[in-house]
C-alpha cells in the first residue's frame, strides 16, 4: 500500500510565501489549488492508494470552513482520503472547541499544525494544549518543523514531554 501523508488541498493564502516553493517548481498558487477529484485522479495515475489530506495554507479565521471542504472530501473518497483539520494554537478555546467539532462531528481523522504559518512555537502553553486534546481524542498529530526558530527540534521537547500520549508526526525534521 502506498500513503502520501502529507497533501494540501483547496484554496490558498495569497502572499509572498510562494516565494520559497520556486526551487520545487511551483511558481502560482494556481499550481496548489488542487480539488478531492483532481488529487484522486493523480493518485490512480500514480498507484497512490491513501492520502492524508488537510487544507492548504489559509488564514486561521478560514480553518473552519476548510475543514468542513477536507470532511466532504474524506466522505466522498472514503478510503482514499483520510482528513485532517487545522486550528490555531494561539487561540487556545477556539481551537479545541473546532478540534473537537473536526474529529467528534466532522469525522476527521488527525489534526495538522504549522508553527511557521502560525507563528507559534510547539513548547507554547496553547499548542501543549491543542495536542494533548488531540492525543484524547484518540487521533495523531502533524506538526511541521525543522524550517528555523519556530520550529527547531529543541522546541518540541517540552511538548513531547508533556503530549506524550498523543502520536505525533514531525513533518521535515531537521537537525536546526
Amino acid at each position: 500500500m502506498i500513503v502520501d501523508f502529507h497533501v494540501h488541498i483547496g484554496p490558498v493564502m495569497r502572499g509572498g510565501w510562494l516565494k520559497g516553493l520556486s526551487k520545487y517548481g511551483v511558481y502560482s498558487e494556481e499550481q496548489l489549488e488542487k480539488t478531492a477529484d483532481e488529487l484522486v485522479s493523480e493518485m490512480n495515475r500514480h498507484g497512490v492508494d491513501v492520502a492524508v489530506v488537510f487544507p492548504n495554507p489559509v488564514l486561521p479565521h478560514e480553518y473552519k470552513l476548510a475543514n468542513e471542504m477536507i470532511a466532504e472530501a474524506q466522505k466522498k473518497y472514503s478510503g482514499r482520503i483520510v482528513g485532517f483539520c487545522r486550528v490555531d494554537p494561539r487561540n487556545p478555546g477556539e481551537a479545541l472547541e473546532e478540534l473537537e467539532r473536526c474529529i467528534l462531528s466532522l469525522g476527521l481523522k488527525g489534526l495538522k499544525l504549522h508553527p511557521v504559518m502560525e507563528m507559534f512555537t510547539p513548547d507554547y502553553n496553547g499548542c501543549i494544549k491543542v495536542v494533548k486534546k488531540a492525543g484524547d481524542l484518540g487521533v495523531p498529530v502533524l506538526i511541521h518543523s525543522g524550517t528555523g526558530y519556530f520550529d527547531s527540534i529543541r522546541a518540541f521537547e517540552p511538548l513531547i514531554e508533556k503530549a506524550s500520549e498523543t502520536t505525533i508526526v514531525l513533518g521535515h525534521l531537521s537537525a536546526h
